[in-house]
């Protein structure tokens, strides 16, 4: 199915954005934009394609255009015998959601019909969702941004997470990034909480539009800290996710947003490809396979933290004092020892302290009668499976967990806690909603990040980048390259660069 999005009077952007306009001269979609269109998909090389496999394997095939475009009467004929044609609406921007939830449920009643998407034959529901994400990111991308706090290599993927790949302005400082808004006229988008809200609330009142964005939760195959480039984002206008005591998009999905059945069946979808595919945020492999010594005792996995980490300062707990000066790993694993004292406790330092680049790290006598044992480089997935239970402040192996039916006690207020999935040791009155795990999957995942493929850079859905994660992550050459880098990554933090 090759989609043919036409806008009054953004044809060429559209088309262009959506790859369908590859070989092809571009003046085409220029003048009367809305009745060229057809020609233009009519006449692309993906559609050629198309029609060919189509016919040969006597299958429909689907085609988009926008609502009230009539097709030139000389692609009629044998160009278009074998194709359906879907007219829509032309703001999908507004109307998107209703619009793929509709393709679905008609898609189920064409089973035999596939999905070709440069080339490549999908699944009709996993081009639906393609489709879904790269209209609704042309949607929001179109305008010119500035960009604060990213770091230069990070600067090409986030420019494609963000926009076009060229409409992104990225500026290091805040006044900087006032003047360079207010030239260009579009949003600022901030990294994590580097900013204050006094600074933003300059912004703001200069009417330009503030969002913060974080690494997302299936991020790459390696750290940040390896200069290994984010493949998704959290994007958020009200706040961010892992600071419970402000507003965020996602707390709002979470709160109230109705789930249809066809977004359940997605979310266990993911959850069954996560788990199959053992994919998780960096997707660092250990090469230790630990094995419990004794599994007469429950076997509790606590995954330490970065101790002056925003997702800890900004955090809070009934139990821990995670603002304090205090280690709050050493205070996680006190607790955990008081409420579990005849567990077999297994401590996990964060990647980051292990290496000496931030802190939170505990000497051996500290941690003697608070862990029995401590596991440094060890794949992250293999303990989840081994373990009973995992008990975090806010760590998102809590959520990995739980993707993969392992119990989970969390002392902080994580995004995943207060909706009954949890055992919680910190209480929110505002948490009083009740989720399924693939609810929370779905929102997670879907509403609330943006992905793109790693190598190809083009916005994709998470089903997909799953996929490639997992692939990457094979590749042997890949492990020690990425290994090469994060040596001069952490080399040049220790010297402040």
């Amino acid at each position: 199915m090759i989609g043919v999005h036409c806008f009054e009077g953004q044809s060429r952007r559209w088309l262009k954005a959506l790859g369908i306009l590859t070989g092809l001269n571009p003046a085409l979609a220029v003048s009367r934009p809305m009745a060229r269109a057809g020609i233009v998909a009519a006449e692309s090389p993906q559609l050629v394609e198309a029609v060919r496999w189509s016919l040969e394997a006597d299958k429909p095939l689907w085609v988009w255009q926008a609502k009230g475009v009539q097709q030139p009467e000389h692609v009629h004929g044998e160009w278009l015998l074998n194709c359906k044609i879907i007219n829509y609406n032309k703001s999908l921007g507004k109307k998107a959601d209703s619009f793929f939830e509709g393709l679905e449920k008609a898609l189920e009643q064409a089973p035999e019909r596939f999905v070709l998407s440069g080339g490549e034959i999908l699944e009709p529901k996993e081009g639906a969702w393609l489709w879904q994400a790269r209209a609704r990111h042309i949607e929001e991308a179109c305008a010119p941004l500035v960009c604060l706090g990213v770091k230069a290599w990070n600067h090409r993927s986030m420019s494609h997470l963000l926009g076009n790949g060229q409409n992104v302005t990225f500026v290091s400082s805040a006044d900087q990034a006032l003047d360079t808004a207010r030239r260009l006229g579009g949003p600022l988008v901030v990294w994590g909480m580097q900013q204050s809200d006094e600074v933003l609330a300059r912004f703001r009142a200069a009417d330009i539009p503030v969002r913060r964005i974080e690494d997302g939760f299936i991020r790459s195959v390696g750290l940040g800290a390896g200069l290994v480039a984010c493949s998704s984002i959290a994007m958020d206008d009200e706040g961010l996710y892992y600071a419970p005591t402000t507003n965020s998009r996602l707390f709002r999905l979470l709160s109230s947003f109705k789930f249809s059945q066809h977004q359940r069946e997605r979310g266990l979808t993911l959850k069954r490809l996560l788990s199959e595919s053992r994919v998780t945020k960096y997707n660092l492999t250990g090469k230790t396979l630990w094995q419990p010594a004794d599994r007469s005792r429950e076997i509790i996995l606590v995954p330490g933290q970065v101790a002056d980490d925003m997702a800890v300062r900004r955090g809070v707990s009934d139990r821990l004092a995670s603002q304090s000066d205090e280690n709050i790993n050493i205070q996680l694993l006190q607790a955990v020892r008081e409420d579990y004292p005849q567990a077999h406790i297994v401590y996990k330092p964060h990647p980051d302290v292990v290496s000496g680049l931030r802190k939170g790290h505990i000497d051996a006598p500290q941690a003697q009668g608070l862990c029995d044992e401590e596991i440094g480089r060890a794949d992250l997935i293999h303990l989840i499976t081994q373990c009973d239970r995992v008990a975090t402040l806010s760590s998102l192996t809590g959520f990995e967990a739980l993707i993969r039916d392992k119990p989970v006690t969390t002392y902080g207020l994580p995004f995943y806690a207060g909706w009954g999935l949890t055992e919680d040791r910190t209480r929110s009155s505002a948490r009083t909603r009740t989720l399924k795990l693939e609810e929370l999957i779905y929102l997670v995942l879907v509403e609330y990040t943006r992905m793109i493929d790693p190598l190809t850079l083009s916005i994709t859905t998470p089903e997909r980048l799953i996929r490639r994660l997992a692939q990457l992550r094979e590749r042997r050459q890949n492990q020690s390259w990425r290994w090469v880098l994060q040596q001069v990554s952490w080399a040049g933090r220790r010297l402040g660069i």
